[in-house]
């Protein structure tokens, strides 16, 4: 089971630490034909005036510049993507004429977008000098007034920003978003999978458009030509809060022998890998193929991807479990039933015990035998179902 984006997992973001490299200079993307919200000069701390230019008059050098000045190559990884496809119309989004200078404002421009405003956006903003907070609310107006509509809620930048209010690394973090220019936030802003690289640089910093590139350029993450979304989300998952990954990480993985069936990736298995492997990095392959050669686990000579599917949700973001601890709990006596065991009641239990890792013996029976959970002197399955639920 793959889990749920939060705020709270591959190395710092800069490409010589991670293995990644920043690609060639290429000329800055052109802007979309379409009006868009612009605070380029407040971020910079220019005056704001009654006139200013907006991006649709503002016209970009056309000369090549430097990687940190330009994201032209995020167009060429998305070019199936985002910028190959035409627009939507956006009569309907939100249009700034004036440039965002307030947390109010912003904040504005978010519910106007029905970008649901987490506390954590006040936080970041708390943990900015204030001469810096003007130039950081219009910064983030530029993000916010770009992210495509699937974007629900500000915990997309603030995680990746914020790690603890005031502290030393959220400080850093924002010194460097601050120096970003524009139009790269605006560029990786628009990015369709901007929720997975967030979540790979949870709490590392706005990333840099040279590692997303390289990311997303990966042989092995593609598919019939185009960015394989489904990989790219375990990827993400993996390497929650961990930075961007090592190529040679991403392919030893998608490559070993235990994730393939019939000479392609089982992408059932390399589901349930990742959502062990939640924010822990990637995994060993030998702790892979103990996991998947368990007895315990095997149902007529096959892995039993039912088990398996509720082991990786018990585990999820706990790391590979033990063994023993394994056939323990799949030969609870509470959980079987005519001389089997009763998935029904596993599934429950793994339901309940979500992240948490492998229950205890005698918590699994107290829970089944709660009186609440009791009817005609037997186990309510249906109750314990909408309990496991909740």
């Amino acid at each position: 089971m793959t889990p749920l984006y939060n705020e709270s997992s591959l190395a710092t973001g800069s490409a010589n630490s991670t293995g990644l490299s920043s690609g060639s200079d290429h000329t800055t993307p052109s802007r979309p034909s379409s009006s868009f919200y612009s605070g380029r000069h407040v971020s910079r701390q220019e005056p704001i005036g009654n006139s200013h230019p907006t991006i649709d008059n503002y016209e970009f050098p056309k000369e090549k510049v430097s990687l940190k000045r330009n994201v032209s190559h995020i167009e060429d990884a998305v070019q199936d993507e985002k910028f190959k496809r035409k627009r939507p119309d956006r009569e309907n989004e939100y249009q700034q004429d004036s440039l965002i200078a307030t947390l109010d404002q912003l904040k504005g421009l978010c519910q106007e977008r029905k970008i649901t405003v987490k506390p954590t956006l006040d936080k970041l903003v708390n943990s900015c000098p204030n001469e810096s907070k003007v130039q950081l609310v219009s910064k983030l107006g530029i993000y916010f007034s770009s992210v495509e509509r699937t974007v629900k809620n500000t915990g997309t930048i603030t995680s990746m920003l914020l790690r603890g209010e005031g502290s030393s690394r959220t400080k850093k973090n924002i010194n460097e978003f601050l120096r970003i220019e524009d139009r790269d936030v605006q560029a990786i802003a628009c990015y369709p999978f901007i929720t997975s690289i967030s979540s790979i640089c949870n709490g590392k910093g706005f990333p840099k458009a040279g590692d997303v590139d390289t990311l997303l350029k990966l042989p092995s993450l593609q598919k019939d030509g185009q960015l394989d979304r489904q990989l790219l989300s375990s990827i993400s998952s993996i390497c929650h809060t961990k930075g961007f990954p090592k190529a040679g990480d991403v392919d030893t993985l998608l490559k070993l022998p235990s994730l393939q069936k019939d000479g392609q990736l089982d992408r059932q298995l390399l589901s349930s890998i990742s959502s062990i492997c939640n924010g822990k990095g990637f995994p060993k392959a030998g702790d892979v193929d103990t996991l998947l050669k368990l007895p315990s686990l095997q149902k007529d000579g096959q892995l039993d991807r039912q088990l398996l599917s509720s082991i990786s949700s018990i585990c999820n973001g706990k790391g590979f479990p033990k063994v023993g601890d394994v056939d323990t709990l799949l030969k609870l006596p509470c959980l079987q039933k005519d001389g089997q065991l009763d998935r029904q009641l596993l599934s429950s239990i793994s339901s309940i015990c979500h992240g948490k890792g492998l229950p205890k013996a005698r918590d699994v029976d107290t829970l089944l035998k709660l009186p609440g959970l009791q009817k005609d002197g037997q186990l309510d399955r249906q109750l314990l179902s909408s309990i496991s639920s909740i």
